[in-house]
């Protein structure tokens, strides 16, 4: 490939975005995998967990996109808890949450669960001609005076937390009312914020019954009702007191909740949910027996998302002759359009096996988030490499460019992920900065002192170690070695 073709070529270059709210390719190149089918076609999954970056929230955010398709065609009214784009906003609340016991944020969610059921119904009350508004409104009532204010107007999802976490505040709600002289009233509310001291509007008691109400409406409407809430990571502060009371609590609601007609689906981190677990929880068996299990992705999937996705870069898959059609579920064609973009091999290591293996986390997980975020920075550093020497080359993406995006992607998720969501264990981690990838069991326990099996163990439980067993030695895997100079071979 020329100069000039290699600068189009690259220009056009796009394989995603690492997060699902921001990815231009998750719709027209989406992967159908078995969490979505068992979750959304069969219905047999409500908890749906993974690893960071295993594409929870990109399964979330196909499902927002078929909510209109799901509406017409299933007769399935799914409503959304935070904004599929953009930050969740129950952050902003995170204070505010802090007083609460386990069995007052019970209430809290179980009264979320019906709000965001009876704003959805409001919604689309012009579609469902059977919607009995007698029930609406009893519903309604649960919230007292609050009612006209949540359920006044439409509103976005953003306004539905926004007003929702209202009801809990130390606030006094009002609202002004206004004539003009040609009849039209405005309202225009106003929130008031009183001193800590002040006595606080206890959360709406929501009457068990509601759950039995909300789903003989939906049946008389003809419609069942889902509840989705995605980025419950970013609910409260990790690792906090909160943190843990607020999610046993959302884990034990939407237990009482679900029913046949009216589900709750929830999207969680895989290791907030073994924190949960770990903590001791009584529901956690009936809590587990609609749980997915950690979502994973196989070699030949993930050969499939990167291929599919060249499939639908339009400059990419005219110049290489991919044919989407031609890539469902034809691996070795995948494998054939996969190498006319990128080098055979990387060292002695077919590229894609090198791609894989590298990327593997202490828990052999491969995520597609790394992936795309890898390829990503090797056209980055092809254009700079491009754009020094001015020469020739036999394929788009060089070996030499995937190295180097591969010391960038090491070093960012040191920084990202590591540091950034377990500064508590931040200090045992930089021991291991600038020493061996292997260690024996004296060697680690020399390292980390004589509380060294519970220091392992949570460094286990976020991917920076994994236990071979065969050796029975501790390894850093590869995909964190550059980012904290760590040499291969035994301590």
């Amino acid at each position: 490939m020329n100069i000039d073709t290699l600068e189009h070529l690259l220009s056009t270059f796009q394989i995603g975005a690492s997060t699902a709210e921001n990815d231009p390719l998750l719709e027209k190149a989406q992967i159908n995998t078995q969490q979505f089918d068992d979750l959304f076609f069969q219905d047999r999954i409500d908890l749906v967990r993974g690893v960071k970056g295993a594409g929870k929230t990109a399964l979330y955010r196909v499902l927002f996109l078929l909510k209109d398709w799901a509406f017409e065609k299933k007769k399935l009214l799914m409503t959304f808890g935070v904004e599929p784009q953009g930050d969740p906003l129950f952050k902003t609340y995170s204070g505010i949450f802090d007083e609460l016991n386990e069995r007052t944020f019970e209430s809290f969610w179980y009264g979320y669960f019906v709000y965001l059921s009876i704003q959805a119904l409001v919604e689309k009350a012009p579609e469902l001609p059977s919607l009995d508004p007698e029930g609406l409104n009893r519903l309604k009532s649960y919230f007292g005076s609050l009612c006209g204010e949540l359920f006044g107007e439409q509103l976005t999802i953003a306004e539905r937390i926004t007003r929702w976490g209202n009801v809990i505040k130390s606030v006094g709600v009002s609202v002004k009312v206004k004539t003009k002289l040609d009849g039209e009233t405005t309202y225009e509310p106003e929130v008031k914020w009183e001193p800590k001291e002040a006595k606080a509007p206890e959360i709406p008691e929501i009457d068990p019954a509601s759950k039995q109400q909300l789903s003989e409406l939906a049946q008389k409407a003809g419609i069942r009702i889902w509840i989705l809430l995605d980025r419950l990571d970013e609910v409260f502060f990790r690792r906090t007191d909160t943190e843990t009371r607020g999610l046993r609590a959302l884990l034990r609601a939407y237990y009482r909740f679900s029913g046949e007609q009216v589900r709750v689906k929830l999207f969680m981190r895989e290791d907030i949910f073994e924190t949960i677990a770990a903590g001791g929880f009584t529901a956690l068996t009936h809590v587990g027996d609609r749980s997915s299990k950690a979502m994973s992705w196989t070699d030949g999937e993930l050969l499939y998302l990167v291929t599919k996705r060249l499939g639908h870069m339009k400059q990419i898959a005219s110049f290489f002759d991919i044919d989407p059609e031609k890539l469902e579920g034809n691996a070795e064609y995948q494998r054939e359009c996969f190498y006319k973009v990128f080098p055979a091999k990387i060292g002695k290591q077919s590229t894609f096996e090198w791609l894989v293996s590298s990327l593997k986390d202490g828990k052999d997980q491969t995520t597609p988030r790394d992936l795309i975020d890898l390829l990503n920075n090797a056209r980055n550093e092809q254009l700079q490499i491009l754009k020094m020497e001015k020469c020739e080359q036999k394929t788009l993406i060089e070996e030499r460019a995937l190295r180097r995006a591969f010391d960038v992607l090491s070093k960012d998720k040191r920084d990202k992920y590591l540091f950034a969501e377990f500064p508590h264990l931040q200090d045992d981690i930089l021991l291991f900065r600038g020493g061996y990838s292997d260690y024996a069991e004296a060697s680690i326990e020399k390292k980390l002192g004589g509380d060294w099996r519970i220091k392992v163990e949570n460094l286990r439980s976020i991917g920076f170690l994994k236990f071979d067993a065969k050796k029975a030695i501790w390894k850093v895997p590869i995909i964190w070695r550059k980012g904290l100079d760590v040499r291969r071979g035994r301590a």
